[in-house]
């Protein structure tokens, strides 16, 4: 049964291209969550780019399921191998831990960088492009609280926690740095 107890915190990041404001990438991330079950939802990451003209984007939701390797992380940030599901099971909690953390911030890395894909006929493939690196508005990102409510729906659910957007909206408006709004629907 849900309940309306917090249970964690989400980290909410707001990025800008630097030089322009014509766009907001919003990314929230959640940490892993053990439910009263006792089953295990890694952590789960919700992004989106809105501008003036989409101000409602849906958002994108990347779960945490990479059990990369390590050592196997490539200096462009991708990786190239990943655990067995025999290996996974292998290793030590410290281990598991130090994975999970590393697929986590290879999806930190991608969300800050600004891509256009663009497609190539010649080799029917496509091509991804970084045009610009996006920076943390006010340098610092901030943290809501999370109730297990909130996980339920995003894990269970497979919703969008709106009470977290309420949250991360009230904050917003309460920090000088960060406009009142970022763009109207209207």
């Amino acid at each position: 049964m849900a309940t309306n107890k917090v249970v964690g915190k989400a980290l909410y990041l707001e990025l800008v291209v630097k030089e322009e404001e014509n766009s907001t990438t919003q990314v929230i991330v959640f940490p892993q969550y053990l439910d009263h079950t006792g089953t295990l939802y890694e952590s789960v990451v919700l992004s989106r780019q809105i501008s003036q003209y989409t101000p409602k984007r849906q958002w994108n939701k990347t779960i945490n399921r990479t059990r990369v390797k390590p050592d196997e992380v490539m200096s462009e940030g991708w990786y190239a191998e990943t655990y067995t599901k025999e290996e996974w099971d292998k290793l030590t909690g410290r281990e598991q831990y130090e994975s999970r953390k590393v697929a986590l911030d290879i999806t930190l890395r991608n969300t800050l960088l600004h891509t256009r894909r663009s497609y190539d006929p010649a080799t029917s493939d496509y091509k991804a492009e970084v045009t610009q690196l996006l920076t943390l508005r006010d340098k610092k990102p901030f943290s809501v609280e999370i109730t297990e409510q909130d996980l339920i729906d995003l894990n269970h659910q497979h919703k969008t926690p709106q009470a977290v957007i309420r949250r991360i909206n009230k904050v917003r408006e309460s920090l000088d740095e960060y406009p009142e709004a970022l763009y109207s629907s209207k």
